[in-house]
């Protein structure tokens, strides 16, 4: 087993997981966020958003996660999409990819 594959794939898997760091802090910050406004509106009963964040709160536990991951991945392609430099860096991405592997991707 040659680990050239490994040694050469070792930059972008650490790239990838700087990402998914930086996303999780940015997702757990948000979160917490949210719910201490949700709970505070429903806390001091502020009428009218007191229903939006119960059909928030309702909408939210009764949706399968998987299929709020599916919405929010994509959401977020169709952000990339519109991003000219992660279209750039994953273009980098593939084409690192090919020549390790010959084309073969």
């Amino acid at each position: 087993m040659s680990f050239e594959v490994v040694k050469a794939s070792l930059p972008m898997f650490f790239s990838g997981l700087k990402l998914t760091l930086l996303y999780s802090f940015f997702g757990i910050a948000g979160s917490i966020v949210v719910g201490l406004a949700c709970s505070l509106v429903k806390y001091f009963k502020i009428a009218v958003l007191k229903r939006i964040v119960s059909a928030y709160v309702e909408l939210a536990r009764n949706t399968p996660l998987l299929i709020q991951l599916f919405f929010s991945l994509l959401r977020l392609s169709r952000h990339w999409a519109k991003n000219e430099c992660l279209n750039l860096r994953y273009r980098r991405l593939d084409s690192s990819w090919r020549s390790i592997y010959g084309g073969r991707v």
